[in-house]
């Protein structure tokens, strides 16, 4: 939490100048695997964070919470889910917090994820969007329209890594590509929270954060873009190379 405010904060400055983040809007999505509840905890209030300097305070909607720090900056949390599907893909379910079992068929899982009103979002990922793995991709932008799906990017893209062709095809399409920093499960990664993220210049209505940010997702009214930086070549391949020691 440390790091996504302070990260989130310098974003939201260089983007609309050096007074501009008081008014910004903060949020992180959790994409929680099958094995963690982590928001589920927090907002129930099973979960207590560390120290005095955080409050947590309920939303009118379900699916989001506030957390707000000793300055009184707020951050809005929201709920999200990662689901593994049987072709070896992942989806991200977006502002939902129900449980969807790994190994659905990746067309099912998303249409179960739309069905339950989330945002579904199909994530790049090293290697998973090659060969067989790639050519379901491209067929899901060909089965579904703009608005249904989102496309998502990370900082595990490398700088100097061009855009995807898949990417490419889903913008020329008309899907939009939200960015994330996807961190990884081992110390260290916290740090990063926040350096690579989706922005977008639009009127939050914090009464309703959850259904005012899935219409500004899904929508075409908004423009959307990618903020921040994507890690390096070397700090890539370092991250995999400690989370496949992890693993082992």
């Amino acid at each position: 939490l440390t790091a996504a405010f302070e990260n989130l904060d310098r974003l939201a400055r260089s983007k609309r100048g050096a007074d501009g983040s008081k008014d910004a809007f903060l949020a992180l999505f959790l994409t929680e695997r099958q094995d963690c509840h982590y928001f589920r905890q927090l907002r129930s209030g099973s979960l207590k964070l560390a120290g005095d300097d955080y409050v947590v305070e309920q939303c009118s909607e379900k699916n989001a919470v506030v957390v707000k720090n000793g300055d009184g900056k707020a951050l809005y949390l929201f709920a999200g889910r990662q689901i593994a599907t049987a072709e070896r893909l992942e989806v991200l379910a977006l502002t939902i917090d129900g449980d969807i079992p790994d190994g659905g068929k990746t067309t099912d899982v998303i249409k179960k994820i739309i069905s339950e009103g989330g945002v579904p979002v199909l994530p790049w990922a090293p290697g998973k969007w090659f060969g067989d793995r790639g050519k379901i991709v491209s067929a899901i932008l060909d089965s579904m329209s703009p608005g249904q799906l989102l496309i998502g990017d990370t900082s595990m893209r490398p700088l100097g890594w061009g855009e995807p062709l898949i990417m490419r095809k889903a913008a020329r399409k008309g899907f939009k590509t939200v960015a994330g920093t996807d961190p990884l499960p081992f110390e260290g990664e916290e740090n990063i929270i926040g350096k690579y993220v989706t922005a977008f210049n639009a009127d939050f209505d914090v009464k309703k954060p959850v259904s005012n940010l899935r219409r500004l997702l899904s929508g075409s009214a908004v423009e959307i873009s990618r903020a921040g930086r994507r890690s390096c070549p070397l700090s890539v391949l370092r991250r995999l190379w400690l989370n496949r020691r992890r693993k082992a």
